[in-house]
């Protein structure tokens, strides 16, 4: 080989050396720039809002393939406006940098507190949904357990409320989590909780993306009187939920609660008692439920409970409920009820969720056909009741 062609690709490989070192050098100045400008943002607005979308990154990126699970909450005051009216907006810019300094020193030096908002505090936490719940929770409860000194001498008790969202669960990329952090800290307002997940069991995400043309202009997610998610909103949910499920070939399950009688109690304790009855069994499935599961209201007496399990897990979790709930008094009377349950599975029965709610229901009908208080799955046999069944009351 000529001896110039052997220089020629010694002077090539060098350049292009050269060139990687030099992109990896600039990047890494780049990325240590941003750092540092993170880390200087004192004052609330976009540019803490950017930075704390960088600290996301940095935990997105602190392992190659598989990040450490972390969430992060965006925590706000409840009635912020009140507040001002009440003290001046001095006294809040104080209040608030006090909040955040509160949220800090109650967090481990790895995980992070910035405030984002006027009245936002942003928080990344290092740990997974169940342990990260418990911290937050101890975090709120710290906020609210003493009142809070300012350096005028002013005291101020304050309550806080927080949106989550959780990775790998939620998403992995800085900007979808914090703008589902964003949604479910509207959830949580609507709600007055102490916390709602980006995939909270009383509206998940496939919830809170249901278009304006999917229900009636400007109505809320929630049903007022159960506080779950609303019989015309429960359609577009649990579609996406299905879909989402079968996508990557995993199974979701449909369960339709019935209360047994329930108009025999408004007629006989009056409708104030049936409206306890119905918030009192929302409020046991909301707490016998995870977070990841879909709970909405179908009509005047009926509940429907979505799961990512198969038919056999379904009917198990369908006869604890049903066994539970005829030990809880409900209600200001302490009435003891029973439900009557229909349990529908894909890949077992239909692969949609038209037809699995469908089928749920005529399960259910079978059930209360035989006498209630009972658990049925759905098989084919069901099939010929399905033309001389009423339609189905949430869609």
């Amino acid at each position: 080989m000529p001896e110039w062609l052997i220089i020629l690709g010694q002077t090539l490989l060098v350049a292009a050396v050269s060139c990687a070192v030099l992109a990896v050098l600039v990047s890494h100045l780049r990325f240590q720039a941003m750092t540092y400008r993170a880390r200087a943002v004192k004052s609330p607005g976009p540019a803490a809002r950017s930075a704390f979308e960088l600290r996301i990154t940095q935990q997105l990126a602190t392992a190659h393939r598989d990040p450490a699970p972390f969430l992060i909450a965006r925590v706000a005051l409840i009635n912020w406006t009140q507040l001002g009216e009440l003290h001046g907006a001095q006294a809040l810019a104080e209040l608030m940098a006090a909040v955040e300094k509160r949220l800090k020193e109650n967090i481990r030096a790895s995980d992070v507190a910035l405030r984002l908002t006027d009245d936002e505090v942003g928080l990344l936490l290092r740990a997974g949904r169940a342990a990260g719940e418990k911290a937050l929770k101890r975090l709120l409860e710290s906020l609210s357990a003493t009142p809070i000194t300012l350096a005028s001498g002013l005291s101020i008790r304050v309550d806080a409320l927080a949106g989550v969202a959780s990775h790998p669960e939620d998403g992995d990329r800085a900007t979808s989590l914090c703008e589902k952090a964003e949604i479910a800290l509207r959830n949580a307002r609507e709600k007055g909780r102490g916390w709602a997940w980006a995939n909270d069991a009383v509206v998940p995400r496939e919830a809170a993306a249901v278009s304006d043309g999917d229900a009636e202009e400007g109505a809320p997610l929630l049903d007022e009187l159960t506080g779950v998610l609303r019989a015309d909103r429960v359609e577009m949910a649990l579609q996406r939920f299905v879909a989402t499920r079968r996508r990557a070939d995993l199974p979701v399950a449909v369960l339709v609660f019935d209360i047994d009688a329930l108009r025999r109690y408004n007629q006989q304790y009056g409708r104030g008692t049936g409206d306890a009855l119905l918030r009192g069994v929302a409020q046991f499935l909301q707490s016998q439920s995870r977070q990841r599961d879909l709970i909405g209201r179908l009509g005047e007496d009926q509940f429907v409970l979505v799961l990512d399990c198969g038919a056999d897990a379904a009917l198990a979790v369908a006869q604890r409920l049903w066994s539970a709930i005829r030990k809880v008094p409900l209600g200001p009377s302490a009435l003891r009820i029973t439900i009557t349950i229909g349990v529908a599975a894909w890949p077992e029965h239909s692969g949609h969720a038209r037809g699995l709610l469908e089928e749920a229901q005529l399960a259910l009908r079978v059930g209360k056909d035989k006498g209630r208080n009972q658990c049925v799955l759905f098989d084919e046999s069901m099939r010929q009741l399905k033309a001389a069944s009423a339609p189905t009351e949430s869609f």
